[in-house]
């Protein structure tokens, strides 16, 4: 097994658990608690592994840990409730409640969890023949300072099969040259499954998770291109990029007329809301959606609509403002996908991948390379410098299930996590481009 299948195991069993809520690889920004639903199941680095000449098998030696948090219960109304954290109680209620959990209690539930974590991990050797898992232990963990999550760890070793071993006998031969056996090669790394999100037009959206909502911003004086694909449903506006109040931001999308939409509103009061020519986006089919604006400010120029890798027509049309001429477009709001709270807009269709330049305005020749003849294109992306957003949705490996929808991942340097909001487990689709 390769560490990717590995890890993807690990995955599989957490999604199928009853109670765990999110899985984690142990990337540095998966360890804020902001992003996390509890219980999570996390896979910590590094982890070891030894190779065993004798047969040519590989031992791994992970470590998961499960945290469960504490939980607040609502008493008499919701201004009253038992902070079960340190057994502090409300200073108005009776001395005599007893708080209705503690941390041996909390441990409890992480201990069952995990127990049943491992009974899975070992129902593994009897369908995986290659397979071999010893050395297990469960260790209680401290809860430190001001944590609100205690838990357990589970340390095992993990023997498989050497996926990674490739047959190069004679590697450098006497005289000292380089020579290669291609009868056996290494084995390739199988290409991920590749996923669009659908959302239902009424309630389902994206939130993007910041720690700084300043991260997003760009004004309308700076350059910018934004590219997606989308699949719009008939009856319904689409929604593909939203940072924007009633007063300032930015958002991309659709019409019912089938037209692709941008606006940049300015806090100075200035406003461009332009629009691609009607029927240049089809419903009901998938559209490669580049709009790329200059930074001028202004609607019929300034912004160039390339569809399916087809430079729209100018000037465009606009039904609101024509110019921008001061103000700044920033603001606190933060980044969605398929919906625009400032104005109660939700987005219908499916989404495949979303991508965001900051200054910088690609030209119609990047645009055709990243239509790619009407597929994806996920690898030696243009101006990769200035990618500001990259997200594939819920493409495997950059997203799990939880409790409350599909958490995916942000994989440009920003590094954000995308959140799903009411969004159910069948609404990840493997209708994609191609």
């Amino acid at each position: 097994m390769t560490l990717n299948e590995i890890i993807e195991m690990f995955k599989d069993i957490s999604v199928a658990h009853p109670e765990i809520n999110s899985f984690h690889s142990g990337l540095n920004f998966e360890h804020n608690d902001s992003n996390i639903q509890y219980p999570a199941l996390r896979m910590v680095f590094p982890y070891d592994l030894t190779y065993k000449q004798d047969n040519r098998v590989m031992e791994y030696t992970f470590k998961l840990t499960l945290f469960v948090n504490d939980v607040k219960d609502t008493i008499m109304d919701s201004s009253k409730y038992l902070n079960t954290n340190y057994l502090i109680q409300d200073s108005v209620l009776d001395e005599s409640i007893e708080p209705l959990t503690d941390e041996n209690k909390m441990r409890d539930r992480a201990l069952g969890i995990m127990n049943n974590v491992l009974e899975t991990l070992k129902e593994q050797e009897n369908c995986k023949s290659y397979l071999d898992i010893t050395n297990y232990k469960i260790k209680a963990l401290e809860r430190k300072n001001n944590d609100f999550v205690t838990g357990v760890s589970l340390t095992f070793t993990l023997r498989t099969d050497n996926s990674y071993r490739c047959e190069y006998p004679d590697l450098i031969d006497c005289n000292g040259d380089v020579s290669y056996d291609t009868t056996n090669p290494c084995p390739q790394l199988p290409e991920p499954l590749r996923y669009s999100m659908e959302f239902n037009g009424t309630n389902q959206y994206v939130q993007i998770s910041q720690n700084n909502t300043s991260v997003y911003n760009i004004d309308w004086q700076q350059p910018m291109s934004f590219e997606g694909w989308f699949k719009p449903s008939t009856g319904t506006f689409g929604v593909l990029w939203s940072k924007i109040t009633v007063s300032a931001g930015i958002f991309v999308g659709t019409t019912f007329a089938g037209s692709a939409r941008f606006q940049i509103r300015s806090s100075g009061g200035g406003i461009i809301d332009v629009y691609s020519p009607v029927n240049s986006v089809i419903n009901d089919e998938w559209n490669h959606i580049v709009v790329n604006y200059n930074g001028g400010g202004g609607a019929e120029f300034d912004v160039t609509f390339i569809i399916n890798g087809v430079t729209q027509a100018k000037p465009n049309t606009f039904s609101q403002g024509s110019q921008i001429t001061g103000g700044s477009s920033f603001n606190t709001q933060l980044a969605e996908l398929s919906r625009i709270p400032s104005f109660g807009i939700f987005g219908g269709g499916k989404t495949a991948n979303v991508r965001l330049w900051k200054n910088v305005e690609l030209s119609e020749a990047e645009a055709l390379t990243l239509y790619n003849g009407g597929k994806v294109l996920y690898d030696n992306l243009p101006q990769e410098s200035f990618l500001l957003f990259d997200t594939g949705l819920a493409d495997e490996g950059h997203s799990w299930y939880g409790s409350n929808g599909w958490i995916m991942e942000e994989i440009s340097k920003s590094s954000n996590f995308l959140f799903g909001v009411n969004s159910d487990f069948v609404d990840r689709n493997t209708d994609i481009p191609s």
